[in-house]
């Protein structure tokens, strides 16, 4: 029972980070669209926000994590650490 949990979470992360980066993907386009098709308005913001708020989660959920799969100390402490 706990080795199917921690298998179904060790999949479910990926899943999250990659639909995260999609919707980034995504978001951007409509709201680079928006601004140049209809200008500054109510529905481009949105589009700019909501974009905003899916890039803030993913740093939040997945920006501090450190790949299991670095060996190294230089690969653990990060580009500048």
């Amino acid at each position: 029972m706990q080795a199917q949990l921690d298998k179904r979470r060790q999949l479910s992360w990926p899943l999250i980070r990659l639909t995260l980066g999609f919707l980034q993907m995504m978001g951007a386009v409509a709201s680079l669209l928006l601004l140049v098709e209809t200008g500054v308005n109510t529905v481009s913001l949105a589009s700019v926000i909501v974009t905003g708020l899916f890039t803030t989660l993913s740093v939040l959920l997945f920006g501090s994590r450190t790949p299991r799969w670095s060996n190294s100390q230089s690969e653990r402490r990060g580009r500048y650490g």
